[in-house]
């Protein structure tokens, strides 16, 4: 009874494992390299290990030295998937080795089955089925070094334990029992029990192991994402703050603004009022005076919005700009404070109208980073020049600023690329870090480096856009203005 018992662990243990494989034969175009060996590994259990229980109705060859010699073969392709989960690089050759070796064991097996007895064939099927589970060891040992996965740690123990169960059977050399696998023997169905449980372990171990490593990869896209989201939550807070504390340095570069339409408006007033002292004041006059008024109050409205859209935490609005106009204007609103510090302010002679697609005020944002850490980093500098620089390269341009400083600390780069979440790095970090962000939204980049002679170069690469359409014509006439 206990042979038909082996028989019914053979036949139970084929059956899941060819029913596993092709339940992962339908998704075998979405499996990776890992997972498609472990599938063809099943299917090549569950078709050949099945017939080794009709022995007595089938040819030896076929009924035992192929099934030892294929199944052995699907050891070692799972051995081989689990190294594909960390060493992705290719595995023709091990394949094809194993491809001959599983011939040349088929044609050994066969051999010492007809000339060298039993006790032979049983050696080879233990060395087929316990050395490729204990060298399995190995590359499960490597999963779980390289990712920490608890499962893996598991299936070490799992490969293990089979590998020794196999090893087992070699008791049948010294036991007064019979040697094949299917003798009658209580203790030979107990063996044969062990054998499968910790083979069907070994399915579920491998399961378990890529649930927890999509699971894994599933926290991570989740946490990458949340910390993407409060890095842009402080990119628009940490822009906000910069736009309201550029306030105050360009409050005298405000004023001399807002003068012009204001003293334009007390001249026309001056000189309606004069025409109508000596009462020469026509309604031709009279017209002009009140559109220059008009025009010099539309003016001065214009500068107070601009102004309070700067300080807003409000969305950004992507247009293409002139980028020297841009560069133009904050040269304009900082100059004051370049004075100040005895810096002389170089601007590019020879630079043409280059459209970019970005937001004005973020846009300016990013050239008074850079104008600002330059002019405070030549504070104590003997020679204090800030010299821009405007060149083409295809469809990019590059815009560079050179300084007379003391150049950037050697762990620059380091707090560049800080998350936003740290308030310790420097002011200038943040700055750069501000910067880089806003360009790389417009597929821009930004660059910095010491020079070779003392200095610091920080270079802006952006891409070029359209001319502005004549729905942006009042934008293309402030430019020219």
């Amino acid at each position: 009874m206990s042979a038909y018992n082996v028989q019914s662990l053979f036949i139970f243990f084929g059956l899941v494992s060819l029913l596993g494989g092709l339940a992962a034969s339908l998704f075998f175009h979405r499996l990776d390299s890992s997972a498609r060996y472990w599938t063809v590994a099943a299917l090549l259990w569950g078709v050949t290990g099945i017939p080794t229980v009709f022995r007595d109705v089938l040819h030896p060859l076929w009924s035992y030295s192929i099934p030892i010699g294929l199944n052995s073969a699907s050891f070692v392709l799972m051995g081989l998937g689990l190294a594909r989960l960390y060493s992705p690089t290719p595995q023709l050759r091990r394949l094809v080795a194993l491809a001959v070796g599983t011939v040349v064991f088929i044609v050994v097996m066969e051999w010492c089955r007809i000339h060298a007895g039993p006790k032979a064939t049983l050696f080879l099927s233990v060395l087929a089925f316990g050395v490729p589970s204990l060298l399995s060891i190995w590359p499960a040992r490597q999963v779980y070094r390289n990712t920490g996965n608890p499962f893996a740690w598991h299936m070490q123990w799992v490969l293990g334990g089979l590998g020794v169960l196999h090893f087992v059977r070699l008791q049948a050399w010294i036991a007064p029992w019979h040697i094949e696998t299917f003798a009658q023997e209580h203790w030979t169905l107990a063996l044969w029990s062990m054998i499968f449980v910790f083979g069907l372990l070994r399915y579920v171990m491998y399961l378990a192991m890529r649930i927890q490593e999509q699971a894994h990869e599933l926290s991570q896209k989740a946490m990458e994402s949340a910390l993407l989201k409060a890095n842009r939550r402080m990119l628009e807070q940490l822009s906000h703050h910069e736009r309201q504390r550029s306030l105050g340095f360009i409050s005298g570069s405000i004023c001399h603004e807002l003068n012009q339409p204001l003293t334009a408006i007390q001249g026309y007033v001056e000189l309606a009022q004069h025409h109508g002292q000596t009462e020469n004041l026509s309604a031709s006059k009279l017209t002009q005076c009140l559109d220059g008024i008009l025009n010099a109050n539309q003016r001065a409205s214009q500068m107070v919005r601009s102004i309070r859209l700067y300080a807003s935490p409000g969305s950004c609005v992507t247009d293409p700009i002139s980028l020297r106009e841009t560069l133009h204007t904050t040269c304009t609103l900082l100059v004051n404070e370049a004075g100040d510090h005895g810096v002389t302010l170089k601007r590019p002679t020879d630079m043409p109208h280059a459209w970019v697609l970005l937001d004005p005020l973020q846009l300016t944002l990013v050239l008074q980073n850079i104008l600002r850490n330059a002019i405070v980093a030549m504070a104590h500098s003997p020679q204090r020049q800030l010299t821009m620089t405007w060149t083409s390269q295809g469809s990019n341009g590059v815009l560079r600023f050179v300084d007379t400083g003391p150049g950037f600390p050697a762990n620059a780069e380091k707090f560049v690329m800080m998350p936003f979440s740290s308030d310790r790095s420097p002011g200038w970090g943040v700055g750069l870090s501000v910067a880089r962000h806003i360009l790389a939204a417009a597929d821009g980049k930004l660059w910095f480096h010491n020079l070779p002679d003392g200095g610091a170069c920080v270079e802006l690469h952006l891409p070029f856009s359209d001319a502005p359409s004549a729905a942006h014509g009042d934008l293309a006439a402030r430019a020219e203005r």
